[in-house]
């Protein structure tokens, strides 16, 4: 064979160096399209993420900004308001679980029952909110359907005014003074049920069941009441001594002079004073801060998991608190309140 053609056969394969440097250029872009891919997917589960806990955060606080500008407050000596902190819920620490009761112009308050086809009378209904523990579907008892949550319970405007307003304005004992709205949530009254029909209920067993389950995934809710304070002409911050380190320090961080007050158990609003922890102050309620914590959907299914492995309704505190800081976002609002 001449060598001019040998030469020619021979360069028509590939030397080892350049089947090197082909494998390491496919390495590298086979690495790079996969890194763009775990970004695009991140990115993704992380706006998809975002937008969950958006969505629940503003349903929340729509319902409560709503609720509270139209809140009754009557000047008649009577506690229209409550705000008690009863207990912790699983790792929910009580300071951030609080129980708001008053009463409202509920715009989506039961207008009708079942069996009729008229209108329930008024507009003013008893509104519980409170964050719960437990399932909202078929088996209350098992852990692995354990979910926190927010609970608006909403009475209707009849049963309200039947049952509620007595005790409150002190009526139902021919009293002028009457007793805290916690007082009517801890009995027992008719409300319409999720079939809309009336029936006899323990509220305290009623705020948290199904028709009644509001929002998923809310691990924490802070409350800063502010009221204008006469004597010192200044507005003063008024909150759970749980958080009130932190209400401070994230003012003093901002430059912003605050009067913090502070309360233990139980907070009950009047019309230009309120009552905390049994001590009246005088001060008129001018607006509330809200702030929601709400964990996304994959951090609430570590929380699920932790659950369910620990086979108990709490873990450890540091392990939530990690979950929280990881999973979870807060969302905040300021509400006036109109009396």
């Amino acid at each position: 064979m001449p060598r001019r053609l040998l030469a020619q056969s021979r360069r028509l394969g590939f030397t080892l160096v350049e089947l090197l440097v082909a494998t390491t250029i496919m390495i590298i872009l086979v690495v790079l399209v996969m890194f763009i891919a775990v970004q695009i997917f991140g990115a993704f589960d992380g706006a998809m993420a975002n937008l969950a806990t958006t969505s629940e955060s503003r349903r929340v606080l729509n319902a409560l900004e709503q609720d509270l500008q139209s809140a009754v407050i009557r000047n008649d000596g009577n506690v229209w308001m409550q705000v008690e902190h009863p207990e912790t819920v699983g790792n929910v620490a009580k300071a951030y679980a609080p129980k708001l009761m008053f009463f409202t112009t509920a715009l989506d308050r039961p207008t009708r029952i079942a069996s009729s086809t008229d209108r329930i009378p008024g507009d003013v209904c008893a509104v519980n909110y409170e964050i719960g523990l437990r399932s909202p579907f078929d088996n209350p008892g098992e852990l692995m359907q354990r979910i926190y949550g927010l609970y608006r319970a909403v009475v209707d405007a009849q049963s309200t005014f039947n049952t509620a307003l007595p005790i409150v304005t002190g009526s139902n004992t021919g009293s002028t003074t009457g007793q805290p709205p916690s007082a009517f949530w801890a009995g027992v009254a008719q409300v319409i049920d999720i079939d809309g029909n009336r029936t006899s209920q323990t509220l305290k067993n009623w705020a948290t069941e199904l028709q009644n389950f509001y929002a998923s995934n809310i691990v924490g809710i802070n409350l800063i009441f502010w009221y204008y304070d006469s004597n010192t002409k200044e507005m003063v911050a008024l909150v759970h001594d749980g958080i009130a380190s932190q209400v401070s320090q994230a003012y003093q961080e901002a430059g912003i002079p605050l009067t913090v007050q502070t309360y233990s158990n139980d907070l009950q609003f009047k019309a230009g004073e309120f009552i905390k922890d049994g001590t009246t102050v005088e001060g008129a309620l001018r607006s509330i801060d809200i702030t929601v914590t709400v964990l996304s959907p994959s951090g609430a299914q570590v929380l699920q998991d932790r659950l369910r492995r620990d086979g108990s309704s709490q873990i450890e505190d540091k392990a939530f608190q990690d979950i929280v800081a990881e999973h979870g976002k807060r969302y905040s609002r300021s509400v006036i309140v109109y009396q």
